[in-house]
C-alpha cells in the first residue's frame, strides 16, 4: 500500500491538520487506488495510521476496493473517509474462456459487453475503461 501524503508526512501532522487532508490518495500497487474528492478527516486513525489505513479501514484487493470493513464503524456520510471518491481498479479486463487470459483487444465483442456491464452498475458513476490495460475508473458519492 501507499498514500499521498505519505504515512510519514501524516504522522508528523497536528490533529488540526490531520482533520482536513485535501487530495488524499491511497493505493496498492498492481490493484488500484482511491482518490478522495473532498478533504478527509484522518484523526480517528492517528494512533496507528499505517495499520489502520493500509488493509484496515481501506482494503484494496484483486478487483475490489472496500472502505470501512466490518472492523471499522462507518461514520455519517460526509465524515471521515465516507466522502465522494474516484476509484481506479486494475486487472478488470474480461477473461477469454479458452485461454483464461485477459482480453486487452478493444475490438473484441467481449470488451464492448464488459464496458456495457460496468456502465450499468448502480451506486457509481462510470468515468472510463482502458481496454489495453484493463483499468476501470469510476466515482462514488460515499
Amino acid at each position: 500500500y501507499w498514500c499521498f501524503p505519505s504515512i510519514k508526512e501524516l504522522a508528523e501532522m497536528s490533529c488540526e491538520r490531520l482533520s482536513n487532508i485535501e487530495d488524499f490518495i491511497i493505493g496498492r500497487v498492481g490493484y488500484g487506488q482511491l482518490a478522495f474528492n473532498c478533504p478527509v478527516d484522518l484523526t480517528a486513525f492517528r494512533e496507528n495510521l499505517q495499520k489502520d489505513l493500509f488493509g484496515g479501514v481501506i482494503i484494496i484487493t484483486n478487483q475490489k476496493v472496500q472502505v470501512y470493513s466490518s472492523s471499522y464503524p462507518k461514520p455519517a456520510r460526509g465524515s471521515g473517509l465516507n466522502v465522494p471518491a474516484t476509484i481506479t481498479i486494475e486487472n478488470m479486463a474480461p477473461v477469454d474462456p479458452e485461454t483464461k487470459k485477459p482480453i486487452l483487444d478493444p475490438t473484441r465483442a467481449e470488451v464492448k459487453t464488459h464496458v456495457k456491464k460496468l456502465k450499468s452498475l448502480k451506486g457509481m458513476k462510470f468515468l472510463n475503461y482502458y481496454p489495453l490495460v484493463g483499468t476501470w475508473i469510476f466515482q462514488v458519492q460515499h
